[in-house]
C-alpha cells in the first residue's frame, strides 16, 4: 500500500537586516508550495497565529525562491499587489468562486503571508511539485523594513509537500 499525504515542516528564522536569505535545507521529494510569515515580539498584542507582522517600511519588499539552479517565479515578486495575487493562485483561490479571509488592505498590514507555488500543474495533479534532493532551498526576501525598529524579530517559513509513505509487511518507510 503506497499512500500520498500532504504534509508540511516548519522551520523558524531570527531576522537581523532588511535583506535576508533564509536557506531550507531538508530535502523533499514534492515541495508544492512555501509560506513565509513575518512576527515582531515587542509589537504584539495578539495571539502568534493571528499577527502576521508586515512592516509599514516595507512596502517594496520583493522576494524569489530557489532550489537549485531554478527560480521561483522567474521575475523577483516585488510589490503587495503581486504578493496576494501569488498568494490567491498558492490555496487555489485565484480562479475560484470562493474568496479568502484576507482582503488586500489587512494583507498590507497584519496579514501577510508571501506564498511561493512550486508545483508545475497547482491543484491538478499530484506529484508536480519540486524535487529539493540534491538542492538547497532559498527564499531571498529583500526590504523587509527600513531599520532596526520595523524589522520583524522572527520569519516563519512554512512548506507543504508531498511524501510516499510505504506500508509493508516488515514496516513503514
Amino acid at each position: 500500500l503506497t499512500l500520498n499525504p500532504q504534509c508540511y515542516s516548519t522551520t523558524l528564522y531570527s531576522v537581523n537586516s532588511p535583506t535576508l536569505q533564509l536557506a531550507h535545507a531538508r530535502a523533499y521529494t514534492r515541495a508544492n508550495s512555501v509560506f513565509v510569515t513575518f512576527f515582531k515580539s515587542d509589537a504584539n498584542t495578539k495571539k502568534l497565529c493571528n499577527m502576521l507582522y508586515f512592516s509599514a517600511n516595507g512596502q517594496n519588499i520583493s522576494q524569489q525562491v530557489q532550489v537549485g539552479a531554478r527560480l521561483w517565479p522567474d521575475h523577483r515578486c516585488d510589490n503587495l499587489s503581486q504578493f496576494f495575487h501569488r498568494m490567491l493562485h498558492g490555496i487555489s483561490l485565484a480562479n475560484s468562486m470562493s474568496s479568502p479571509n484576507i482582503t488586500l488592505g489587512p494583507f498590507g498590514s497584519d496579514s501577510f503571508v508571501a506564498v511561493t507555488d512550486l508545483e508545475a500543474v497547482p491543484g491538478q495533479a499530484h506529484g508536480s511539485g519540486c524535487s529539493t534532493h540534491n538542492s538547497q532551498m532559498t527564499v531571498d526576501l529583500r526590504d523587509v523594513g527600513s531599520s532596526a525598529s520595523d524589522l520583524p524579530t522572527q520569519a516563519y517559513v512554512c512548506v507543504f509537500h508531498e511524501a510516499l509513505i510505504s506500508i509493508e509487511a516488515d514496516g513503514v518507510s
